[in-house]
């Protein structure tokens, strides 16, 4: 992967995609898959049901977003296809509540969902935080009804820890936490 250790890379290599941390050009690509994906997309990701906005503020929360990854606060990806022309999604590790905790938080465009993409990102993220980046413990938070999330942490050896009511972005839901505490 290619980083001095403690640090993420800012690129990651996969046969089927391209993780990388995203910049201010990207934004037209993410606005139009955003756009193309809004029904898929608003059924689970709060954030989404503020969509569509201006490509400017779009392009300003990728930069802030960057400014992040660089200062180590959390690392955001851009999914690209191999070759770069389309942006397929999105995935990140955030730091959790909890000292050495860290979430993962995904999404795919409704084209690219059922091919392993998300169970391989995912993987991908977990074995540099509990490796590369000091996390003691991945957690994915997901909506009950989310079952294809709920199917990339069993695929990848995550325990359902509990399940509770919660507000996630100012929107109730019911949630599952499942955790991870070794590389897969």
């Amino acid at each position: 992967m290619g980083a001095e250790p403690g640090t993420c890379p800012e690129r990651i290599e996969h046969p089927r995609f391209v993780l990388r941390c995203r910049q201010e050009a990207d934004a037209p690509r993410f606005r139009e898959v955003i756009d193309r994906n809004l029904d898929h997309l608003r059924r689970f990701m709060p954030w989404a049901r503020h969509e569509p906005r201006p490509l400017e503020a779009l392009a300003a929360h990728i930069r802030e977003a960057r400014g992040r990854f660089m200062r180590g606060e959390e690392w955001q990806f851009g999914i690209f296809s191999p070759d770069e022309t389309r942006a397929l999604g999105a995935i990140g590790l955030h730091r959790g509540a909890a000292p050495g905790t860290m979430e993962i938080g995904f999404w795919l465009c409704e084209s690219a969902v059922g091919q392993g993409i998300a169970t391989e990102a995912t993987r991908i993220l977990t074995n540099l935080a509990l490796t590369m980046l000091g996390a003691a413990r991945v957690e994915i938070r997901c909506d009950v009804l989310n079952e294809r999330s709920a199917a990339v942490a069993r695929r990848l050896g995550y325990v359902l820890e509990d399940t509770r009511d919660e507000i996630h972005e100012g929107t109730p839901r019911r949630a599952q936490t499942w955790v991870r505490t070794a590389p897969t």
